[in-house]
């Protein structure tokens, strides 16, 4: 009974602690989010609040920069000079075709004005008539008399923008208009004109409503005076002195919050540095509250329903799990498969950590062997060049315990001995490990000729000295213990970490010059090279050649370096050493292009020879073929994708073309700044592809839409000009003559 009691009292004691590492930091979660939510929200309006005004500052003022350019059209298509309709009425002609022109396409627009200072007649996109008579009867401003309108488009000095405001048209119906207003005039001259653009309030309705999907909220826009322009909705205390005095008081740099009508709005500004226009989006906070609620309710319901879900899951832990002392005695005794006698829980489970911690000794021996199998392996691998130390392959190598330092070299350990005992080998390379002091790593493993031990030797600063005392030392210890007559062979020490096979052969060739030196010696492929005769000149110009002939992809020149070398090679008498690392250095250029380029040997790492197997060619002019195999390969790729990509590239300058064209504002500038070309690099590049100059072709596709339109159509010309990319049709029916050799009006008589 009384340990039924301790096991409710252990059962209730988890439990209790448990609930309470789950309530506990759901409680002050509940109540940081609780604390913060509303101030999170409030940002978050605010914040796509800004977001959206910018997205409407940008649609409008993109427009307004439009106007600006149709203004500056209008001034240079006038001559800087003015006229009178009594004067030239078929000038007068012209210019309302070229209104009409602009104002189709621009069809945000209602009209354009035109007006002469001093004349007595306006021009329209719809034609003519005394000023007087359209601000009466066709065009008539109910707060804008005809005297200040006179006065105004007649004196005005700098731009100026009406807001939106009521005009009665000739129907008798009325509708809202904003007026911009562009004097003409050259330099500090008096202004010789007048561009009014009419745009309907639908523009600016249109624009605002389209990001700010939220009727409760009130977007306006101001002019640099404070001047209301347009608002989404007409509310009266927007008009108020109150309104004014809110916004103008305020920091339009952060959020602010004003009280209008007793009802509280959070403000969101953005000001424009081209207009000086302000945008504002007014967000009622009730709606921010409600919002708030909601979230504060559906965090309460999650928080109850992760209550509850964690209550369940510990009912069920608890029942799964009771009892573990139990549980952990089956167990235990399943381990160790007998229980000696009538043993307690603690007892078992005493015994069985005593047997694992002997089977873990065993697995530890198990493991230091595994670890020094992949030590081995992982040396072989740097050694053979199939595995070039890039940052992954070196992390891989010091999980195993082989680190590379700054400086490293390769060492052959030639034993004169034709026995292969593996504890011969084994003493030997326990030898070497303790020859050399702590600063220096040596890595060794055994050659498939059982005579040699091959040696990765790293350290950070070590002279020649330093490497030849250790190795002499061991030498006299392996004749003193097993009477074997031993000769070192020592490569170069190389700071670049991929130069380790070269090493490798140069480290064969030295202690191959036992022949000549005699065992017992250590032998440097340094000390080799001064005793050589100096060669005339080693094949560098020829390696670099390959690499530049590669990556342009020309397998004839990479052929002809190749067979030069060989033929060095040949007529030089070039001693064996020089060959071999003449061999490395010329399957090393190909492997470090081809990871440079296109990874062409991913799929055939096999084919590529590592140093291992440059012994089994019999000649150099095998190794010279497979080298040029290989190039072969590599330069196919770069030549395939070059030329995907320059199909690619001339296809979708053409759609481009297509789909452009017609645009009045389309230009070669245009179209080289959407490809990231320079103006001239793009007709050089579209003349090398297509044999025809860009200008030809553009013209040749207008022409053929124009002959198309004439023959299939009785759109008139000024029209027609406009759909195949002419502004001015003067300009369409040049070019077509000296395009085809007759104007457009002929072409349709004698076609149609």
């Amino acid at each position: 009974m009384k340990r039924k009691d301790r096991h409710i009292s252990y059962y209730y004691k988890y439990l209790l602690s448990y609930i309470a590492i789950l309530i506990i930091p759901i409680l002050f979660l509940a109540l940081y989010v609780d604390v913060r939510i509303f101030e999170t929200l409030e940002n978050e309006v605010i914040t796509n609040d800004v977001n959206t005004l910018h997205q409407v500052k940008n649609g409008i003022e993109s427009h307004l920069i439009q106007l600006q350019k149709i203004r500056n059209e209008i001034y240079m298509d006038t001559n800087k000079s003015s006229f009178y309709f009594k004067e030239d009425p078929m000038q007068a002609v012209q210019r309302i075709d070229e209104l009409r022109a602009y104002q189709v396409t621009n069809p945000y627009l209602t009209d354009i004005f035109l007006y002469y200072c001093g004349d007595d007649y306006i021009y329209t996109s719809t034609g003519s008539c005394r000023l007087e008579l359209m601000m009466k009867d066709f065009f008539h401003y109910k707060d804008w008399d005809y005297d200040d309108f006179y006065h105004t488009i007649n004196t005005i000095q700098q731009p100026m923008f009406r807001s939106v405001e009521w005009v009665k048209l000739s129907n008798n119906t009325d509708h809202q208009y904003a007026t911009m207003i562009y004097p003409l005039r050259e330099s500090t001259a008096a202004p010789y004109a007048m561009l009014m653009f009419i745009m309907p309030k639908e523009f600016f309705d249109s624009r605002m409503h389209h990001v700010i999907d939220n009727h409760a909220k009130i977007t306006v826009v101001m002019d640099d005076t404070d001047k209301i322009i347009v608002s989404s909705q007409h509310a009266s205390f927007l008009y108020t002195d109150k309104f004014k005095r809110l916004i103008t008081s305020t920091n339009r740099l952060n959020k602010t919050v004003i009280e209008l009508e007793q009802k509280k709005y959070i403000a969101a500004f953005v000001q424009s540095d081209e207009t000086g226009w302000t945008y504002i989006t007014l967000s009622p906070q009730e709606s921010i509250a409600l919002k708030t609620k909601h979230v504060r309710r559906g965090f309460l319901y999650g928080i109850l329903l992760v209550i509850g879900m964690g209550f369940l899951a510990i009912f069920i832990s608890m029942r799964i799990n009771y009892n573990p002392i139990k549980k952990l005695k089956n167990y235990s005794a399943s381990i160790i498969h007998h229980v000696k006698g009538s043993k307690g829980e603690l007892d078992v489970v005493k015994e069985a950590i005593d047997f694992l911690s002997d089977q873990n000794a065993l697995l530890t021996d198990e493991v230091e062997h595994s670890s020094e199998a992949s030590r081995q392996y992982m040396t072989m691998q740097i050694l053979r060049g199939s595995m070039p130390l890039h940052d992954q392959v070196q992390k891989k190598a010091e999980k195993y315990g082989v680190l590379i330092h700054d400086y490293c070299t390769v060492a052959i350990l030639y034993v004169n001995n034709n026995t292969d005992g593996i504890l011969t080998r084994q003493g030997i390379i326990q030898m070497l490990k303790k020859a050399f002091s702590p600063t220096v790593n040596l890595y060794a493993c055994e050659h498939f000729d059982c005579r040699k031990i091959i040696m990765i030797l790293s350290f950070k600063e070590l002279g020649d000295a330093a490497l030849t005392e250790p190795f002499k030392d061991v030498q006299k210890a392996i004749k003193e213990r097993y009477n074997i007559s031993t000769a070192v062979g020592i490569g170069h020490c190389y700071e670049d970490k991929k130069l380790i096979p070269k090493a490798y052969i140069e480290a064969s060739t030295a202690v191959d010059y036992r022949l000549i030196k005699g065992n017992g010696c250590v032998i440097l492929f340094r000390d080799i090279m001064e005793q050589q005769i100096a060669l005339a000149s080693y094949p560098q110009e020829n390696l670099k050649n390959i690499t530049h002939f590669l990556k342009a992809g020309k397998i004839k020149e990479i052929e002809k370096e190749l067979d030069h070398m060989v033929s060095y090679i040949k007529n030089n008498n070039t001693p064996i050493f020089i060959v071999r690392g003449l061999c490395f250095d010329i399957i090393n250029q190909i492997f470090q292009t081809s990871q440079e380029m296109v990874n062409a040997f991913d799929n055939h790492a096999n084919d590529v020879p590592d140093v291992f197997t440059l012994s089994k060619y019999d000649t150099v002019d095998e190794l010279a073929a497979v080298a040029k195999d290989l190039s072969h390969d590599l330069c196919t790729q770069i030549i395939q994708q070059k030329e995907k990509e320059e199909l690619s590239l001339i296809r979708d300058m053409v759609i481009y073309i297509k789909e452009n064209y017609s645009d009045c504002c389309f230009s070669l500038q245009v179209m080289a700044d959407h490809f990231n070309m320079s103006q001239s690099s793009l007709s050089m590049y579209f003349k090398d592809k297509t044999e025809q100059t860009i200008l030809n072709y553009i013209t040749r596709i207008k022409m053929d839409k124009a002959k198309e339109l004439l023959i299939s159509t009785e759109i008139p010309l000024s029209k027609l000009s406009l759909e195949v990319g002419y502004s001015n049709v003067t300009s369409f029916i040049r070019r077509f003559k000296q395009w085809e050799g007759i104007t457009p009006g002929e072409y349709r008589k004698k076609y149609v």
